[in-house]
């Protein structure tokens, strides 16, 4: 039977690994830290086989930081590009086929595609671009000019059945005589009401006898114009379809340091980064994130893009062994001062930088459920 192995067993056995200090200058790593990035190997495997990409890659990161030549780590990342580079390819030839035919569910589908590359490696500007013209593609649907010459022709139809109903109820009510003639087209383009000359005073029996039997032609005196009741269209006249005045529209460009979803009222936009086209003037859209809501509104303008940063801020303490000056990271490094910090408001997402003179810096990434951060050097 086999002894357990001993925790002390595990990390003799993980063999140092050395890490840049200075310009020429290496040392070897504590065990711990050594043991530390083998478990964040394991997460980055885990989280490239659950299709977690951007979680992958901020992780491969991290681990090139403390050991650029890791073996594993770039293995890892080059899986990641080779992934992404082929989803992209895909959602490519997906996006081109939404634009040409301009159909809103093949623009979606797209868009969908793009969005996750997008969301998984935020520096792919091509798939921005492409994530861009695909989504104003699906704001300008086919022309419907293709269902006008069907519709004049429905309309042309009614108006031309009405006529004829209006002439066969007119014939089979006259009664039935003798010595009458049929109008002239003259006296049926006058503007006379309708008459009718009765030829026999017997009244009339039943519905059949409403049909003449002899050959005798029925007279109608005068017909009232078609004009004065129904507007008659020229069938050669073209007809022109209502179009109502198109809606300015302009751009909202939205980021975010963590994936934000977007929602007009219940409807989903979608998730950032990501540009919107919205109408011009004032919009109301609310940014959730793990729990997280805030409604903002946006002033659009027309033909231009508007930019907006999201960020959800988490109050923490900050802390560090033995002390360290702390900054948050970004175009530039925002000082938040020395530790020990109380009740700091940070946004969720961002990166904090740790300094002392005596050690490297660190950096940790604060998340939606830290609320407290304890950083120790070496």
């Amino acid at each position: 039977m086999m002894e357990p192995t001993t925790v002390s067993e595990v990390q003799t056995s993980v063999e140092s690994v050395p890490i840049l200090l200075q310009p020429g200058e290496r040392s070897p790593f504590d065990t711990s830290v050594a043991a530390g990035l083998v478990g964040l190997v394991y997460v980055a495997k885990q989280a490239f086989e659950e299709k977690r990409r951007k979680q992958c890659l901020e992780i491969v990161n991290a681990i090139l930081k403390i050991d650029p030549q890791h073996a594993e780590a770039l293995t890892i990342r080059d899986s990641v590009r080779t992934d992404l580079e082929r989803e992209f390819a895909n959602a490519r030839t997906h996006a081109y086929e939404a634009q040409a035919t301009k159909d809103p569910a093949l623009c979606g589908e797209a868009a969908a595609l793009l969005r996750r590359i997008v969301d998984a490696d935020p520096e792919n500007f091509d798939a921005h671009a492409l994530l861009h013209q695909t989504v104003a593609a699906s704001h300008s649907g086919p022309s419907s000019e293709a269902s006008a010459p069907a519709s004049r022709g429905k309309r042309w139809s009614i108006l031309v059945g009405s006529v004829a109903l209006v002439v066969v109820v007119a014939v089979l009510a006259l009664p039935k005589g003798t010595g009458s003639q049929v109008a002239t087209p003259t006296q049926a383009r006058s503007s006379a009401p309708v008459r009718v000359q009765p030829t026999t005073s017997a009244p009339i029996a039943a519905a059949p006898a409403l049909l003449p039997t002899d050959t005798t032609p029925i007279r109608i005196v005068a017909v009232q114009p078609l004009a004065a009741t129904t507007a008659v269209r020229d069938p050669s006249a073209p007809v022109r379809p209502v179009v109502a005045a198109p809606v300015a529209m302009g751009d909202l460009a939205v980021s975010a340091a963590v994936p934000v979803e977007i929602y007009r009222g219940e409807e989903h936009l979608g998730s950032t980064p990501t540009t919107l086209q919205l109408p011009a003037g004032s919009q109301t859209l609310e940014y959730r994130y793990q729990g997280l809501r805030q409604t903002l509104n946006h002033t659009i303008l027309a033909q231009q893009t508007t930019t907006a940063t999201i960020q959800f801020m988490a109050k923490v303490q900050i802390n560090a062994r033995p002390w360290a000056q702390v900054f948050v990271d970004g175009t530039r490094l925002t000082p938040l001062g020395q530790t020990p910090l109380g009740d700091v408001s940070v946004p969720i997402g961002s990166v904090l930088v740790f300094q002392n003179p005596g050690f490297p810096e660190k950096r940790y990434r604060v998340t939606a459920k830290d609320a407290a951060i304890q950083m120790a050097f070496p």
